[in-house]
């Protein structure tokens, strides 16, 4: 009888912490499928016009570039994961962080919800935003942010090289620093990527052209005042610690077996580990999401003065100015709440 219990409370022990994260996942999971199955069956489901700015050519070069180049790294990820997959005859870690990475794409643009942090290019192809039926959503006309589907969906499905590059800076400073414990090698991969995350932006998302930030702070703003304006915080700080996270569920797991998250699988009916492990997965990549969507929230409500003079319409996209009735953030600004979320967008 002892030992009967003394079994039964350690496999209880076990499986919670599992199950706790399995549930965030579900929870995750279901949320995204009701905004989807929403945006899909609604007016908001449709292109958003680049209005009456000419978009330049090198703009539309380079953008037809990217969607390119990012659905070709997006199918190349998912081969690298089917064919070690294959191989193995099980789901390896990898797919698992491939589902909670790609799973992650609702929430990219969340940084607006309260105020708008960042305006998008629709020449890209969109198909306007999901944003309005994301719980809780406040700021006006978020089916006119123009999501670009082949850069968006692409890029987070690549996000698991972004962990295996992690786990290679983790191994380098490992060996050169052996002394090095979990703490260090979490703050040197965090610092990587933060450098990594000004690069990306730089280079691929505000110079290309696909977004602008619209009115951080200038004190802690890079190229304050310019279209290629990035906020240290929350992206510079907070994209990295969640490129750090992936990273750092890759690296601390036991030799191509489960991750921290996953422990306590093997005590499940095997009918459903996999099925939980990777429900577990998303609801660790949804967590340090959350992080970085908790604190942009918090920095749109307290907009500078750096909004560019001059933003052309396919930014913009009738998101707010002078073609609106609400106002475009800057200190001071009320905010501005759509009442009527589920109408037809203006075109």
């Amino acid at each position: 009888m002892t030992a009967t219990i003394s079994d039964t409370t350690n496999r209880t022990v076990i499986q919670r912490p599992v199950l706790w994260w399995a549930t965030i996942g579900t929870a995750a999971v279901v949320v995204q499928l009701y905004v989807y199955a929403r945006w899909v069956t609604s007016g908001h489901f449709r292109s958003t016009p680049t209005g009456s700015d000419p978009v330049p050519q090198w703009e539309k070069v380079t953008a037809w570039i990217e969607q390119g180049a990012f659905t070709a790294a997006a199918v190349g990820t998912l081969g690298w994961i089917v064919v070690r997959c294959v191989r193995r005859r099980r789901l390896i870690f990898d797919a698992k962080l491939f589902i909670g990475t790609l799973a992650l794409t609702w929430l990219d643009p969340i940084g607006n919800m309260v105020r708008i942090q960042f305006f998008m290019n629709s020449y890209y192809l969109n198909r306007g935003s999901w944003t309005p039926y994301i719980p809780g959503w406040i700021s006006p006309n978020a089916g006119n942010l123009p999501n670009p589907l082949l850069v968006e969906f692409t890029g987070y499905a690549t996000l698991p090289l972004a962990a295996v590059l992690g786990c290679y800076v983790m191994r380098f400073v490992a060996r050169r620093r052996p002394g090095t414990g979990p703490v260090g090698l979490t703050v040197a991969v965090w610092v990587f990527m933060m450098v990594a995350v000004v690069i990306i932006h730089q280079v691929l998302v505000q110079r290309s052209g696909w977004a602008m930030w619209t009115t951080p702070q200038r004190d802690l703003t890079i190229f304050a005042g310019t279209r290629w304006q990035l906020p240290i915080i929350p992206d510079v700080m907070f994209w990295g610690a969640m490129f750090a996270a992936l990273a750092v569920l890759r690296y601390f797991r036991d030799p191509d077996g489960p991750s921290f998250v996953e422990r306590g699988t093997d005590r499940l009916p095997v009918r459903i580990r996999t099925l939980v492990s990777t429900l577990a997965v998303v609801g660790y990549t949804t967590t340090a999401m959350l992080g970085y969507a908790v604190s942009a929230v918090a920095v749109s409500l307290y907009p500078g003065d750096t909004m560019p003079s001059n933003v052309p319409s396919y930014l913009v996209n009738d998101m707010c100015g002078p073609t609106t009735e609400y106002d475009c953030p800057h200190p001071g600004a009320p905010f501005s709440v759509d009442g009527h979320r589920d109408h037809q967008p203006a075109r």
